[in-house]
């Protein structure tokens, strides 16, 4: 097994990457919710706003694996520059808008922009850590996006009501602010290229894969799955729980503290997580969390607002734990010249994933209600945990110990 020269910039370039990460990700958050509110200004309808919503995703569908092939070939680094640069035209492009199109357009750079940056973020742990461990290094990139998350809505959302209104915030400013976020990701994303730079080169004896050939790499369709079961997981909790609360005349304030609850226990449960797969492996991590995440789906239609945060703590490890773990399972069964191709398939299959899954959920479960939308969630979650047993995600537990 290779292993990765160490360097001497690397606690630098983990404070670069988490920073980078936390940045993008209030910019990444606040552009969607400030470009909707941008959208009404212009007086546009439902029909745009989903369009509107749309455009955010296509670029992942349209362009991850062909950003990830840049990524083999330069480096994450200068993906992650470009990406950000992208993103930061994206939001500040909208303000010299006053057509509807243009803001579809807008949506469209920040989402490519939003690609470059995770897709070459990506590529980076996983180029630095070839022959190690990366679960550790995906785990900590993944707190930082959960506490990018967190703060991102409150952040934006109360400097642009500053100004303006709590009902019609000053979306011009908000947009500067999200632009200026993704801007501070830049100088992080040119300390990043020094350490690519300094690192030893990857030579490939083999050219490098056709899309279709790095998918039928054995297990990595399975782990593709399993990771776009937990996004879809977290798109329909965000879309259905204020539905469920309403049923049960349960205040909007209890639902954000729902779901600040689950973003914290997200949060906390990746922390350590490399010692975790260390001790244990990957599978019972990875497994257990999935299970958790069954069981609060099964219980949540029937549970009221005391129940719901026990559900929201499961929910919280479920969707903490295995996005990491999924991430370090691509790259550790795909060839190294692959890496980058590997992750930008894995980011269009969660956006496929996103877009498909829960119309058919919403079309089969719909006679149920919002009951029936969750359970039918929650067999989607089931099939994918069968899916982890039956596959082997490796991580350097035990018994890989032993076989060194």
């Amino acid at each position: 097994m290779s292993t990765a020269r160490p360097s001497r910039d690397e606690p630098r370039w983990r404070v670069s990457l988490a920073a980078q990460m936390l940045v993008i990700q209030i910019s990444w958050v606040g552009v969607r919710i400030m470009l909707g509110y941008r959208a009404i200004e212009l007086g546009a309808d439902a029909t745009f706003v989903a369009l509107l919503a749309s455009a955010f995703a296509a670029p992942a569908l349209a362009g991850s694996v062909v950003v990830g092939r840049l990524a083999d070939r330069f480096g994450g680094a200068i993906v992650t520059l470009l990406g950000s640069a992208l993103m930061a035209l994206g939001c500040i492009a909208p303000l010299a808008a006053q057509e509807q199109w243009l803001l579809l357009v807008s949506a469209g750079a920040a989402g490519l922009g939003s690609v470059g940056v995770f897709v070459g973020q990506q590529a980076f742990i996983a180029h630095r850590t070839r022959g190690l461990s990366s679960d550790g290094e995906f785990g900590n990139l993944a707190t930082a996006a959960s506490i990018g998350q967190l703060i991102a809505p409150p952040l934006i959302t109360a400097l642009a009501v500053m100004v303006a209104s709590p009902t019609r915030p000053d979306t011009s400013l908000g947009l500067v602010l999200c632009g200026v976020a993704a801007a501070l990701a830049i100088p992080t994303a040119v300390m990043l290229r020094k350490v690519d730079r300094e690192s030893p080169s990857i030579q490939h004896a083999e050219a490098a894969r056709s899309p279709l050939g790095v998918l039928r790499t054995p297990g990595l369709w399975r782990a593709i799955a399993v990771s776009s079961a937990m996004l879809v997981t977290m798109d329909l909790l965000y879309t259905f729980i204020p539905l469920w609360a309403a049923e049960r005349d349960i205040d909007a304030t209890v639902v954000g503290w729902l779901l600040a609850l689950r973003a914290l226990v997200s949060v906390a449960s990746r922390l350590g997580l490399g010692r975790l797969v260390a001790r244990f492996g990957r599978k019972a991590p990875l497994v257990l969390s999935m299970a958790c995440g069954v069981v609060a789906l099964g219980v949540l239609p029937v549970s009221d607002a005391l129940g719901a945060i026990a559900v929201m703590v499961a929910l919280g490890v479920c969707l903490g734990v295995p996005q990491p773990l999924t991430l370090a399972w691509v790259v550790e069964i795909v060839a190294v010249r692959d890496h980058g191709a590997a992750l930008g398939l894995r980011m269009a299959g969660n956006r496929l994933a996103q877009t498909v899954i829960p119309l058919g959920m919403t079309l089969v479960a719909a006679p149920l209600g919002v009951a029936g939308v969750i359970w039918a969630n929650a067999f989607v979650l089931a099939l994918a945990s069968g899916l982890a047993v039956a596959s082997s995600p490796g991580g350097p537990g035990p018994k890989a110990r032993e076989r060194n």
